[in-house]
């Protein structure tokens, strides 16, 4: 009896394993922890502490470049308050959005999504949260055109009408639903995942507050991704492993893989 609870516990431990080093960790804005969020400052330290890719955010300048950056206007992060769309990218170039995180990234300004991609290593998982207005998406598709050959890119949106023009003009770039509900029933979630298989979705994103394991199960039941944001508790990073989870966005992806590590060696 007690030879087989040990192999019994050893079966779970195991099992546990898998979960963990099968989830894979996104860089939420890159390193945004330690980092200026969205730059590639931020990219290359995700890449640095083994993230398996990243999570970035695009809007559309005035002059109609592209440019990875969150907000509508740049006070947060600045001392300057311009807005993305009404200003060029020359302009807006000439702002630094990285001493507020700290001296050491002085200096640090807005990258396009052209140079963002230039700087993703192959293979990488990078997903693209539109931010544009929905006429940008002719343009994203010429940059996508070049660098979706070598990387797995990944568009993603809360709005479903995006994600339908996104798989009219980009078909071969896989495609993310984003949810961010109090909280989801059965009918919702099927309604959701019918509603994705429908359009031609890859998977989908919850917040960390509405996922649970059934809706985690009812998706992949029918092949789809589901991810997570923004887990930032090796706690929860866990738990979410366990219940099959495919992915994690979280600010520190180094931090969590050394402790997600701790588990895969016990």
């Amino acid at each position: 009896m007690r030879l087989f609870f040990f192999k019994l516990r050893h079966a779970i431990i195991d099992k546990s394993k898998f979960w963990v080093k099968r989830m894979k960790i996104i860089g939420h804005r890159g390193a945004s922890y330690n980092a200026p969020e969205n730059t590639i400052a931020s990219a290359k330290l995700a890449f640095e502490n083994r993230a398996d890719g990243i999570e970035i955010d695009i809007r559309m300048t005035g002059n109609n470049k592209i440019v990875v950056f969150h907000d509508e206007n740049t006070s947060r992060l600045s001392s300057k308050s311009r807005k993305i769309a009404t200003n060029t990218l020359e302009q807006l170039k000439t702002i630094d959005i990285g001493e507020w995180k700290g001296p050491q990234w002085k200096g640090t300004h807005i990258a396009t999504l052209e140079e963002m991609l230039a700087e993703i290593p192959p293979k990488k998982k990078t997903l693209i949260e539109f931010k544009c207005d929905i006429g940008a998406i002719g343009e994203l598709k010429k940059l996508l055109d070049v660098f979706n050959r070598n990387q797995d890119i990944a568009i993603v949106s809360f709005d479903l009408r995006t994600l339908k023009l996104a798989k009219q003009k980009i078909p071969e770039v896989d495609l993310y639903w984003i949810h961010d509900l109090p909280e989801l029933d059965s009918y919702l979630t099927d309604w959701i995942i019918d509603k994705s298989l429908k359009e031609g979705i890859k998977g989908l994103m919850f917040s960390e507050s509405t996922i649970d394991e059934d809706i985690i199960q009812a998706a992949q039941e029918v092949s789809l991704d589901v991810y997570s944001w923004t887990i930032n508790s090796a706690v929860v990073a866990r738990q979410f492993a366990k219940w099959g989870l495919n992915g994690i966005i979280t600010d520190r992806p180094g931090w969590l893989r050394n402790q997600l590590k701790l588990t895969i060696s016990m």
